[in-house]
């Protein structure tokens, strides 16, 4: 596919997802935003746990 058609081709999926959001009703997108904070406070969870890992194990490496 050329640069040209894979361009064409988000422009059209942004397009056509830009206008489906527009028929979502006002509770199914809260219950998109919700699941959406989730899934973010989960991967920070996450981060913050290897990092908390790496820390302790460059403590283990120092000793």
């Amino acid at each position: 596919m050329s640069k040209y058609h894979g361009e064409q081709f988000w422009s059209e999926i942004r397009h056509q997802t830009l206008q489906g959001w527009r028929d979502i009703s006002d509770d199914a997108f809260d219950t998109l935003r919700a699941i959406r904070h989730d899934r973010e406070v989960h991967i920070r969870e996450q981060r913050a746990c290897e990092r908390r890992d790496r820390q302790m194990q460059r403590r283990d490496t120092e000793l």
